[in-house]
């Protein structure tokens, strides 16, 4: 017979759960698009079910879904939210290994979602397991939402907070270093469309190239990015403005009578769908750009952009923990992507970004997270929790 002290040795350790979590998570492909996130939300459910917690499935759409889970303390208090998104981009080509396989090497586990941001799941994941057994020494409730489709139109997100969902306090994983974040740049992806005349290529002065009215566009959208750097936010630093993809013509012998641009434009605070499209579109008048030619803008999607204050009782208790943790006084930083901190913030739940990972090596090839910033992330998880719930304090 195993003495005691051999049998508590033999307990995996958080950071075996969670290096464990985060490998079969890996290996569950949510490449979005398509999505896939319904056996990812499936695992979850099952997983937090092994240590009592129930969780809810919301399918929404053929092989769509998030995952929801509710675990309550010892009395009345606030509410914390867990969060993260389940899918990934798709993995691309230049991996060095299969990028499902969750290879671990060098302290590292490498795979497609390793950062962005499954790593981030594993963490809260375990960290719920283990308040799930210390429910009766603090009071509140603690909620967890993975979602679907945070990489494409945040339907996931919007469908939870739709249907009523709500707390005081949130915690989003992406990956920050284990640093701090307090906000993010929101934003709009703008269509441009341009319209010429096709014609035959052996008579190109009959038509009228779309390609060619695009150009001055082009351009000037260059020059209002170099324009937009003068103006920055204290947090978040200047707005920016790219032409990203350019589609034009049908065949090399036919006048292209037709253009598209999507032109990604990084928003400040206060910036609103409308807004930046009259400012964009100011821009191109006021610089002769669309001089004589027929065209149209209008906004596919838009995220707002978002900052906390940094005196909140949030970011000084997130802050507060993860000095404790490191040894030393981080300070609310920006998160480089948009992210949906802003949607939550806007519902009301006062949120911060805090993840293992760094964004570096997120949507690139051998994507991968320390396996110490993992088993870290547990702890600082659990650790703010105990912070924001501490039995007999209703800190709302």
């Amino acid at each position: 017979m195993r003495s005691s002290s051999q049998a508590q040795s033999s307990r995996p350790t958080s950071r075996t759960r969670a290096l464990e979590v985060l490998r079969d998570l890996i290996q569950i492909r949510t490449e979005n698009p398509p999505g896939n996130e319904l056996a990812a939300a499936q695992y979850v459910a099952d997983r937090l079910a092994r240590v009592g917690v129930k969780a809810e499935i919301d399918q929404f759409a053929a092989h769509r879904a998030n995952v929801c889970a509710s675990i309550h303390g010892a009395g009345p208090g606030p509410t914390v939210l867990l969060t993260g998104h389940l899918d990934v981009v798709p993995a691309g080509d230049g991996w060095t290994f299969d990028p499902y396989c969750a290879e671990t090497r060098g302290g590292m586990v490498y795979g497609r979602g390793a950062a962005d941001m499954k790593s981030g799941l594993a963490a809260m994941m375990v960290a719920a397991s283990q308040l799930s057994e210390t429910r009766n020494e603090w009071s509140g409730c603690l909620k967890i939402a993975f979602v679907a489709d945070e990489e494409r139109s945040n339907l996931g997100t919007m469908r939870y907070l739709g249907n009523g969902n709500t707390a005081d306090y949130a915690i989003l994983g992406e990956p920050t270093g284990l640093r701090v974040a307090i906000g993010h740049r929101g934003v709009a992806r703008i269509k441009i469309v341009v319209h010429g005349e096709p014609w035959h290529a052996c008579q190109p002065d009959n038509g009228t190239n779309a390609i060619y009215h695009s150009l001055g566009i082009v351009d000037a959208v260059r020059r209002r990015h170099a324009d937009l750097a003068e103006d920055r936010h204290p947090l978040l630093g200047a707005a920016t403005v790219a032409v990203t993809t350019f589609h034009a013509g049908i065949a090399d012998n036919t006048i292209p009578g037709r253009s598209e641009l999507m032109v990604n434009r990084r928003t400040l605070p206060g910036e609103t769908a409308s807004s930046v499209v009259s400012d964009l579109t100011q821009w191109l008048e006021e610089t002769g750009a669309v001089d004589e030619i027929s065209w149209d803008i209008s906004v596919e999607s838009f995220l707002p952009a978002c900052a906390l204050d940094r005196s909140s009782r949030l970011v000084k208790e997130v802050v507060g923990v993860v000095a404790d943790h490191h040894g030393e006084e981080p300070s609310g930083i920006a998160f480089k992507a948009t992210c949906e901190q802003a949607l939550f913030v806007k519902a009301g739940i006062e949120t911060v970004i805090l993840g293992p990972g760094h964004l570096e090596c997120a949507h690139r090839a051998d994507e991968a997270v320390p396996i110490q910033e993992l088993e870290s992330a547990t702890q600082i998880y659990r650790a703010i929790v105990e912070r924001l719930l501490c039995r007999g304090e209703d800190s709302r």
